[in-house]
């Protein structure tokens, strides 16, 4: 929204510029360097944004953006100085006396930072592919790749201004990327919901490798509906958000967790064997051990479990196997309640 706003007063401010260019007067030349300086002072914000939405959509954490932040200001702090001492010293723009905007000998330093903020978040992206999913990939890769070109352009060719309308292209494209992400996003955990695992399996289906196996998880939170009794629908809320960062934890950043229902999980993820799963597993039992020895809340978390290792060389389809997994999860959850596990 900051990135659409910006963008939106850039543009306006162009246009309002353009406008004036070569209209005789003070006053028109006071305006037109109040309109520039402010035009100059927003320019790096949309590129330094849109890396922070790229740093967050891979890390998802607000202490590392905000830790990013410190540094990253630093160009933007520059620019406002050369901006605001331009007024007086023409670094980075200047009008001359018939009100025709001129670039300014420091110009080259505003699309260097712009380009910079734009270059960092597609190293961001590469870098860390593995994290984010296939679908996602391209529509982040694409953000950057318009204002980028125009920008190129605009800079080697006098008199153009094309740069912000090609970034609001991209701001169309990630808008578009949002809105599905929202669809496909469980509200309270910020996993993937029951619509994107159904997307996420077909997907699967059409482009798995053929060298690995699909290994699934069906989890069931035990006893949510005492905590919900007991402590309200509230605590029950944070229990679920709780388990849902015990999942990100024990398993890898690419994997595929959701929340599909009240208070089922499922996972999954591609895998050579079944020792693969043993360990994911274990790992998950160990951090939910080490969460109950640690909180203060409550309540403590366990989980009923049903994992396996799906082949497409075999008869049996996603949906039975699934089945089969749910299966085996209640069968546990039902021995547990008879107190024989």
């Amino acid at each position: 929204m900051i990135m659409l706003k910006v963008v939106m007063a850039i543009l306006i401010l162009d246009s309002i510029g353009i406008s004036l260019y070569g209209q005789p007067g003070q006053p028109v030349h006071f305006l037109l360097m109040l309109l520039t300086l402010i035009y100059y002072l927003l320019n790096p914000l949309p590129s330094l944004f849109w890396m922070a939405y790229v740093h967050y959509t891979i890390h998802r954490s607000e202490k590392r953006l905000k830790k990013l932040f410190t540094i990253a200001l630093i160009p933007v702090y520059l620019n406002s100085i050369l901006s605001v001492a331009s007024i007086f010293t023409g670094w980075l723009f200047y009008f001359g006396d018939d009100n025709v905007y001129h670039r300014g000998p420091l110009f080259v330093l505003v699309p260097i930072s712009c380009f910079f903020y734009i270059f960092l978040p597609l190293m961001m992206i590469l870098w860390n592919r593995n994290r984010i999913r296939q679908r996602d990939l391209l529509p982040l890769l694409f953000f950057a790749l318009p204002p980028f070109l125009a920008g190129i352009i605009q800079t080697l060719v006098y008199g153009l201004a094309i740069t912000w309308p090609a970034l609001t292209i991209s701001l169309l494209t990630i808008y578009i990327f949002i809105q599905s992400r929202v669809m496909n996003t469980d509200h309270l955990t910020g996993l993937y919901n029951r619509r994107e695992f159904d997307y996420y399996l077909e997907d699967w289906l059409n482009w798995h490798s053929k060298k690995k196996k699909l290994a699934g998880f069906m989890l069931d939170l035990d006893r949510f509906k005492e905590i919900n009794d007991n402590f309200g629908h509230k605590t029950g809320d944070q229990a679920l958000i709780k388990m849902s960062e015990i999942l990100r934890k024990s398993f890898r950043s690419n994997d595929f967790i959701a929340r599909i229902g009240g208070d089922e999980f499922v996972v999954v993820l591609e895998v050579d064997d079944q020792k693969e799963i043993e360990g994911l597993l274990e790992r998950l039992q160990e951090n939910m051990a080490v969460f109950n020895k640690q909180t203060k809340e409550p309540y403590q978390l366990s989980v009923s479990s049903g994992a396996g290792l799906f082949s497409p060389e075999e008869e049996q389809n996603l949906s039975e196997f699934f089945g089969e997994l749910d299966r085996l999860m209640y069968a546990e959850k039902a021995m547990k309640k008879n107190n024989t596990v």
